[in-house]
């Protein structure tokens, strides 16, 4: 997705990433937001929610304050 011109929206990233999170691949979930992160793509309350929730799930809470 990140390879496409135009990027696709918000909407559609976040939608992937609550794909991924729902099938317990929580890593990949955080890869995806951190790469959401590096190219720009803006943050929803609701996508950092997720994100939040696969690093609790993978008893990383200490990065959520990060």
């Amino acid at each position: 997705m990140i390879l496409r011109t135009p990027l696709p929206s918000v909407v559609k990233f976040t939608q992937l990433l609550n794909a991924v999170a729902k099938m317990k691949h929580f890593s990949s979930g955080l890869h995806l937001f951190k790469q959401m992160c590096v190219i720009g793509v803006p943050v929803s309350e609701y996508s950092m929610n997720i994100a939040i929730k696969c690093c609790c799930q993978m008893s990383r809470t200490n990065d959520v304050f990060i």
